[in-house]
Formats: C-alpha cells, structure tokens, sequence
C-alpha cells in the first residue's frame, strides 16, 4: 500500500484529538482523548481532564462535546466487542470500553478484547477455536473487494498477546486492533459568509452543487433543523445493533455547511434548530447538492460517542457503492490496518476523502486517516490567512481552507481543522463535475497549482500548499 515514507510509525501516545478550539473568554483546546488511556477513561468529569460542561483541556462529554447516530437501524451484527478496556500486559483496562493495549505499539484506543484481520482465511476458524478464539462477525465489504473478521479474545488475554498468537499460527493473516475514534467535540455553527469569500466560492451561493452528490462520514443530521428544508439527505446507520446513536450536533453543523443554512450567518444568528435562529438562513456551499451521510457514533456505557474502525469501513463501502466521489470525513485517530485498506481500496474506485488535519498542535503527531495517502489533508486559517496556532503540523498537510471562528452560542467563537474540510469537500465536487480523473493525486496537482501561498515559497508543513483557491465553479447547471 502506498505511504508516505514520514508517516511510517505509530505514536507513543494518544493520537484522538478533538478538533475543536474555543476562543472565549481565553483560548483553549478541548481533546477529547488526549489522557493516558491505561489509567483513566477518556471524557473524565471535571479538572483537567475537561468537564461535562465543556471543562478544561482533556474535553468535555456535556455541552463541550458531542456525537453521531441518525438512529437509522443497525449494521446487523450478531455481537461486538464490549465492555472494559484492554490493559495489556502488565496494565489495567478502564470500564468503558477502550484503553491502550501497553504490551503492544497500540498506543491508542481500541475495542476491548477484539482484533481485525484481513486476508486469507483459510483455517481461521480452526485456529481460534484452538486458541480459544471466537469470531464475532465476518463483514464483507463489497463495493471495496475486502472482507474483515472480527475477532473475539478470551477475557484474561490482552491484544498484544492474541495478535501475536495468530500471526505466528497464520502469517498470511493481516491483523490490527479495532480501533476507536470520538467525534470533534463542538456544538457550533459554521463558519461566518466571508469564509467562502475567502476562497472565491461564488455567492450567492444558489444553484451549486446542482445534480452532484456529497458524501459525508460523520454523526447523524437532524434534517429537519433550520435550513435544510427541501435539501436532498440520505442518511444510513452503521453503528451495532442494539447500539444507542449518539447526538447528531457535529454532523448536522458539518452538513450545514456543505448544503445546508450555513456560511453566512451573524454572530447573533443564534443556534442551530434554535429559536434566535432567523427564519431563513443563509445558503451553504452547495444547497443543490444531494447529501450522504453516513453515521458511525454510537454511545457507550457511559453515554459517551465513539465509532470502530468497522464502522468507518461499513460507512466507506455504502458510499463507494452508491458512487459517492467527494466524501467528507470528520474524525481522527491512529493508523490501523482495516481504515488504510478501506481508504485504497475506496482511492482505486475514484473515491476523494478530505479530512481534516488535526487540532494537536505543532509537535502532535499525524492524525489518520488525514495523513493517509490518498487523503487530503485539510488545515485551518482565518479569513486574513493566520494559521489556526493547535493545529497539526506536518508533511503530510495539503490545503488550509477557512475554519477558525465558527460561531457558537454561548462559548464565544470556536475553531476546528474539522469545519475547514467542508470547503475542499465542495471545492473536489465541484472539480469532479468538471471532468477528468477523480482521485486524489488529481486534486493534489490542482491545490499545488492554484492555491494561495501562505508560507514559505511552495509547500510547507503549517499551510501545505497555501489557501484553496475556487475559480468560481460550483457546480452549477
């Protein structure tokens, strides 16, 4: 598979960030899971671990945070890694459902006594049941030519060990934990009108995006929040049965964005589906477009959103298989084996995915799947080009968009790396209608060659190439 040659390790430490800024009255970042996962749960109430009320740095599980679910049925499995976190050797595991796996390189969180693999299967089954192994569910992904076994450990054993177990027994086995990854953490809108101006998107905004199709891996929409009446959404579930979606907040502020009521809106608009909100709002990027949504969040034990890396290969096949060429994807992570087939594999199709980049800071490491070849990579400035100061830094940063002060009610103005991808979501559509390839290495050439230097001369690691630039194609017909 192909890689950029940089990004070939796994970090030390938590890679799950929430991709959020809050600017009022100081400014802090919330992370949602930058704590050490072996010795407490992530979301911790209160102090630094960030409070249910949008508490300090660390992230908050009440109004600093939020998550996904369109409550549109269940994927249909016959059961799920579940409960308390897996320790590892020589560490203990928290109750909620995740935690570093310490006798291993799996340094981020991951569904407890679950492995992945990929592969040959030929006596798989065979070979759990010796090693008192179970399969949980075997999930074939069609339009990507891939299928994944989940794959159940004995309570007593930790990944480190399982994994080891099987590669020796079946080496042609390719085999990774079923990671989790948490929703940025913001109850927000999006970005105010001069966002799009600042990168040429025509406004008016009225008739872009017209006959095309988005994709967008996220939470769920509330559809019928303002602003997105008679918008063409499709939404799909593809969290477990039985699972609780979570709240659908930061999905239905990314839509609103790409097709919705979004940029354009006052610092006084008020909240989204509330009732300052003005009775008509602003138009998005792209309000003719039809938008698909696929929701992976669901809530855990205690109440908190978190999707696996099954879930995001279930939501990436649906939309290869519904011909989804510009998909949106507002989470990040670590780097697991399933999520870079599936992205590929999604690649080889004529999928583009556009991520955002990361809210870790200038020393944080890379954040997947934005990091991921065929990804891109999208930071975050303001309207005067000023880098977003949390953002990641690194070679494998593409783009920057608009993204910095996102109105939110009663917070103040916040940022986020995550409501800067929308824009290079259109700005791919719109480049897709044209015609010619679509696929990343594409789209790569034409940010290198019409973006907005930011920094030094040609790419560099804060701004990647520079500012999207539109030429003023939006779609329109």
């Amino acid at each position: 598979m192909s890689r950029r040659a940089a990004l070939r390790y796994r970090a030390a430490g938590p890679l799950f960030m929430a991709l959020v800024l809050s600017a009022a009255p100081a400014l802090r970042v919330v992370s949602l899971l930058g704590l050490d996962l072996g010795a407490q749960p992530a979301f911790a109430d209160g102090g630094s671990g960030g409070g249910g009320g949008g508490g300090g740095e660390g992230g908050g599980s009440g109004g600093g945070g939020e998550g996904g679910g369109s409550g549109s049925g269940g994927s249909g499995s016959d059961g799920g890694g579940d409960g308390g976190g897996e320790g590892g050797d020589g560490g203990d595991g928290s109750d909620d459902g995740a935690g570093a796996d310490k006798g291993s390189d799996h340094a981020g969180r991951a569904v407890a006594h679950e492995l992945v693999a990929v592969g040959p299967t030929d006596g798989l089954r065979t070979t759990l049941a010796q090693l008192g192994m179970r399969v949980i569910e075997e999930t074939p992904f069609a339009a990507l030519d891939l299928t994944a076994v989940r794959i159940g450990l004995p309570p007593q054993m930790s990944l480190a060990t399982g994994e080891a177990l099987l590669k020796a027994r079946l080496p042609a086995l390719q085999i990774d934990v079923n990671a989790l990854y948490a929703p940025m953490a913001s109850l927000t809108l999006p970005a105010p009108g001069d966002s799009a101006q600042a990168i040429g998107w025509p406004s008016p905004a009225s008739g872009c995006g017209s006959g095309l199709r988005l994709g967008m891996i996220d939470t769920g929409v509330d559809a019928q929040a303002p602003g997105f009446g008679g918008h063409r959404i499709r939404q799909q579930s593809f969290i477990d049965a039985g699972e609780d979606p979570a709240p659908r907040d930061h999905g239905t502020a990314i839509a609103s964005i790409l097709v919705g009521g979004a940029p354009g809106l006052s610092p006084d608009a008020g909240t989204l589906g509330s009732a300052s909100a003005p009775a008509s709002q602003p138009e998005g990027l792209m309000p003719q477009a039809e938008l698909y949504v696929a929701s992976i969040f669901a809530l855990d034990g205690k109440g908190e959103a978190r999707a696996t890396a099954v879930g995001f290969a279930r939501a990436l096949d649906w939309m290869v298989g519904a011909g989804i060429q510009a998909i949106n994807v507002s989470l990040a992570g670590d780097e697991n084996l399933l999520i870079d087939l599936a992205v590929a594999r999604a690649a080889e199709r004529g999928a583009v995915l556009v991520a955002a980049a990361g809210n870790g800071g200038p020393g944080a490491p890379p954040a997947f799947p934005a990091a991921l070849e065929g990804v891109i990579a999208v930071t975050a400035v303001d309207v005067d080009g000023r880098l977003f100061e949390q953002a990641n830094r690194g070679d494998y940063v593409d783009v920057a968009a608009p993204g910095v002060r996102v109105i939110a009610p009663a917070a103040g103005p916040e940022t986020g790396t995550s409501f800067a991808a929308p824009f290079v979501t259109a700005w791919v559509a719109a480049k897709i209608a044209e015609g010619g390839p679509a696929n990343a290495a594409t789209m790569h050439r034409a940010i290198a060659a019409t973006a907005r230097d930011l920094g030094p001369a040609g790419r560099d690691p804060d701004f990647g190439w520079g500012l999207l630039q539109s030429d003023g194609n939006c779609g329109r017909r």
